[in-house]
């Protein structure tokens, strides 16, 4: 399972052995994941309880979740990196820009339940989704000649979907998961949650170079380079709101 991660940050290197070496890790997890996955449906108590993902809502919240977080995890890493190459920001200006990201997760964290006590699970889920992949389009708007009110306005708001998102996910992947289940969702859930945030930046930096060769850049990357990255990772955030076809959940968190 941990084998994709490696093989994404290996093919960030131009060298042969770096690329091969990532093959072969892609190779041997997919090769593993035959006999563990009938290994763990066996056993009467399996490190992970993939019957778990029998309940609709637990996996499709898990997958389309996963996705969602391996989007949404790459702004922290290429906002940074963004503000600092291509816009010649110090470290220190970079971060403060940065930090309106995780005030908009703050300041959505008193009305996420009244949200979704009032609207519920899909309306939230799907019009929130898309609020989430425009927040990330817009982030391909950001210039170096743009003012910094504005671009902490773009950051904010995308701040604010990506803590609603994040909420309705986790609340919705354990409404309908029996009692007796509740501890093996929760470890499954925690190892994709974790999975997903680290393939987020490893998907991040593999974005960036392959959008780096596509404009032909072979030095530090450039305005246009992060532009074509956010199009790249917004279009698949937008695979994780097109994915959901669960029913509509009754249950309200609480």
């Amino acid at each position: 399972m941990p084998g994709p991660v490696p093989s994404l940050l290996c093919g960030l290197s131009d060298s042969l052995s770096a690329f091969v070496a990532a093959r072969v890790l892609l190779g041997i997890s997919g090769a593993m994941m035959v006999p563990v996955g009938s290994h763990m449906r066996r056993h009467r108590q399996p490190l992970l309880a993939l019957e778990v993902l029998a309940v609709r809502t637990f996996s499709v919240s898990l997958w389309g979740g996963s996705i969602f977080r391996i989007a949404i995890s790459t702004l922290p890493f290429l906002l940074p990196l963004m503000f600092q190459l291509a816009f010649g920001l110090s470290a220190l200006d970079s971060g403060l820009l940065v930090l309106a990201v995780f005030a908009g997760n703050l300041a959505m964290k008193p009305f996420t339940t009244r949200v979704m006590q009032r609207w519920g699970f899909r309306p939230v889920l799907m019009i929130n989704g898309v609020l989430g992949v425009l927040a990330i389009a817009a982030c391909a708007s950001l210039e170096k000649q743009m003012s910094w009110a504005l671009v902490i306005f773009i950051l904010f708001v995308g701040g604010l979907s990506r803590s609603m998102q994040f909420t309705a996910f986790n609340t919705l992947g354990f409404a309908d998961v029996p009692k007796d289940q509740m501890s093996d969702t929760s470890t499954l859930f925690s190892m994709f949650f974790q999975l997903s945030m680290a393939m987020g930046v490893a998907t991040g930096a593999l974005l960036l170079r392959l959008s780096m060769g596509i404009q032909g850049n072979a030095g530090t990357a450039g305005t246009g380079d992060f532009q074509l990255t956010f199009l790249c990772v917004a279009k698949g955030c937008n695979r994780a709101v097109a994915a959901r076809r669960w029913r509509p959940v009754q249950r309200m968190c609480t």
